[in-house]
């Protein structure tokens, strides 16, 4: 999808970002890191013939703060709208907490390890959807960091925004050998959520 998207405005998505997004909510430029990647080489995308732009992961490439990761919950929970400026349409918000029919029907690999991920997700965002977190409202969505377990909870039902960094509280359900992976433990999720629910 970075890549795609790059390709399409032709010019870095940091600096797109910035322009439409960071500087709109008030991300102060130290709080938000994002790297360039690193399993593609050189790290730049041809554009233009001769024309070659920073590539961007939209994935597991951005570090920030919780003050930022909580500002982008408050955009979302406010359906795209920060204080009075449409950011995001309210369309495209509205589908990050629906589970996609396309989507759910996919078969997903060890199931058993990946908790039928296929069946809680929407556009670009982990949900709630089919209810699967019992008395957990099924509007709840939520981003997962990769690796580190950092969480942005959005449940509009109850105007609540979660943030959640730090280190990774992954259990037995992960294999201990490959930290590479993202293991969706949603038991140890739910152990977080419910108390704040």
């Amino acid at each position: 999808l970075g890549d795609y998207l790059t390709t399409q405005f032709k010019q870095d998505l940091f600096v797109i970002a910035r322009d439409r997004l960071f500087t709109p909510l008030g991300v102060a430029p130290n709080s938000l890191i994002w790297r360039n990647p690193r399993y593609r080489l050189p790290g730049r995308l041809a554009v233009d013939p001769g024309v070659q732009v920073t590539r961007r992961y939209l994935s597991s490439g951005i570090f920030a703060t919780p003050d930022v990761l909580a500002r982008f919950g408050l955009l979302y929970l406010r359906q795209g709208d920060w204080r009075g400026q449409r950011i995001l349409p309210a369309s495209f918000v509205q589908q990050v907490g629906i589970p996609r029919a396309a989507i759910s029907s996919l078969p997903v690999r060890h199931s058993e390890d990946y908790f039928n991920a296929s069946s809680h997700y929407g556009l670009l965002w982990w949900n709630n959807g089919d209810g699967r977190l019992a008395g957990v409202p099924t509007d709840a969505y939520w981003a997962w960091g990769y690796q580190r377990d950092s969480l942005v909870i959005v449940i509009p039902s109850l105007d609540l925004v979660v943030v959640r960094t730090g280190g990774t509280w992954r259990q037995s359900s992960c294999p201990s050998d490959r930290a590479d992976l993202f293991c969706p433990d949603y038991g140890v999720l739910d152990e977080f959520i419910q108390p704040i629910v």
